[in-house]
């Protein structure tokens, strides 16, 4: 899905819930090895099916970036370890510390705001060292060092 965002027509959260059905145990479609075993169990009389539960919810599966016309029939995935990456929303579902806290959007907006910040400070830190070079024709070389030293700390 993170290489072809426009060739599925469900999005992850339909994976997911259908990983949940599973093993929720509240449904038999996944139940024995084969449809003939669920025959004999009678699992269809029995249970209900994790298709009914989630087809009354398709709205909220389906992938609004979804473009069929996209995707070639046989998609061409890279393999290349590089391209794998832990599927958090499935395997950490569960542990808040592994899930992000913020959008993506509002996390890119608080890294450019600190490198902004940082700029400041390094032009600021420019400025003192310009000042201090100004400083060590005209002044005592004890005077420069006390003056560096409190303006260090304001940096």
């Amino acid at each position: 899905m993170r290489q072809y965002p426009r060739a599925f027509e469900f999005n992850e959260s339909f994976l997911i819930a259908i990983h949940d059905c599973i093993h929720s145990c509240k449904f038999g479609t996944f139940l024995g090895n084969s449809p003939a075993a669920r025959d004999e169990a009678q699992v269809a009389s029995k249970t209900v099916s994790v298709w009914t539960f989630l087809y009354a919810r398709l709205d909220e599966y389906r992938n609004e970036h979804f473009a069929p016309t996209i995707a070639p029939m046989l998609l061409q995935v890279d393999l290349r370890p590089q391209h794998f990456k832990l599927w958090r929303n499935m395997y950490c579902q569960w542990d808040l510390s592994m899930q992000p806290m913020q959008s993506i959007s509002a996390a890119s907006h608080h890294t450019a705001l600190r490198l902004e910040h940082e700029r400041l400070r390094l032009l600021r830190a420019k400025d003192i060292v310009r000042m201090l070079l100004c400083f060590c024709a005209c002044w005592p070389c004890t005077v420069v060092l006390r003056t560096l030293s409190l303006l260090c700390v304001r940096v």
